[in-house]
């Protein structure tokens, strides 16, 4: 209550959350709703989640003074060296004077352009769900944590990370014009509406996640050599151009591919290769260890 991560917020609404946190019994899943805590009680209390807070605090704020904590943001100091900060109802930046370090994540899920955005050095996590370009973006060089940019279609102007030590979202990103990936990604990849690959790198230390599942043509694509994690091509239909890491420690979707020409599969697929578009298994050549884990029709093992 007293901390330096709630001075944003006014005496009285700390109150307000507080009171009601002592309130708070056993949460019922069949009404949605949590029970009144009894005297005594001596269960723990709930675990509490910063980003429904903050929505939550957005709306009583509104109500009670008639406008929001971002509206009120303008010339704001805040407190250095925060935890977090969840501003989720700011929609512009313009006026925004962020601390110059946050020690975890940083939600600033209403803005939909990045003019007058400055980051700080954030230590966790940026989320930026609806920001729709990349423009007058910049991130610093080294990222210890994800960024999700799962609105954004234009990367134009974007500047990520050269080290990115979390996942990349860029799920309604469809053109990779302007976007330059980091050189370092020791996290997912979420591409899932790219359908050309032409000159697409992905970086080093990628684990986990990679998905793909849109591309319509691997030409100009470039895989790591080895990848631990699950590969998503579910949408290629040729083999032409592909060339695939030599080892992946997960699942590899290749379901829409209908002929095997020109495939060279990998040496190690640890789990489930799903080829179940296939017409033929003429052409197929795969390693013991591959052959073992492979999905296909049903009728063409008859």
């Amino acid at each position: 209550m007293l901390s330096a991560d709630s001075a944003v917020y006014p005496m009285w609404l700390k109150y307000w959350s507080f009171n009601g946190l002592l309130k708070l019994g056993k949460f019922d899943p069949e009404t949605g709703s949590f029970g009144n805590r009894s005297r005594g009680q001596v269960a723990s209390y709930p675990d509490l989640n910063l980003e429904a807070l903050s929505y939550v605090v957005e709306s009583v704020i509104k109500k009670v003074q008639g406008k929001t904590l971002e509206d009120s943001a303008h010339g704001l100091i805040f407190p250095e060296n925060l935890s977090g900060l969840y501003l989720n109802g700011l929609t512009s930046a313009q006026g925004l004077i962020l601390p110059k370090v946050l020690v975890d994540n940083l939600e600033l899920n209403g803005l939909t352009s990045a003019q007058g955005l400055v980051l700080p050095d954030v230590r966790g996590s940026i989320y930026l769900r609806r920001l729709t370009s990349g423009q007058g973006l910049f991130f610093p060089e080294t990222l210890n944590g994800g960024i999700e940019l799962s609105a954004l279609v234009s990367a134009q102007g974007l500047i990520l990370p050269k080290t990115l030590n979390g996942r990349l979202d860029l799920n309604a990103l469809a053109s990779l014009q302007g976007l330059h990936l980091p050189e370092t990604l020791n996290g997912r990849l979420l591409l899932p509406k790219i359908t050309s690959a032409e000159g697409l790198i992905i970086p080093a230390g990628v684990h986990g996640f990679i998905d793909l599942r849109d591309l319509q043509s691997a030409k100009g694509l470039v895989l790591p050599k080895n990848f631990d994690g699950q590969l998503l091509l579910n949408s290629l239909t040729s083999a032409q151009g592909l060339r695939l890491p030599e080892t992946i420690g997960d699942s590899l979707d290749l379901r829409s591919l209908t002929s095997a020409e020109g495939l060279i599969l990998p040496k190690e697929v640890k789990k489930n290769l799903n080829l179940s578009g296939l017409k033929t298994l003429e052409g197929l050549d795969a390693p013991t260890e591959v052959l073992n884990n492979i999905q296909v029709p049903a009728h063409l093992l008859q």
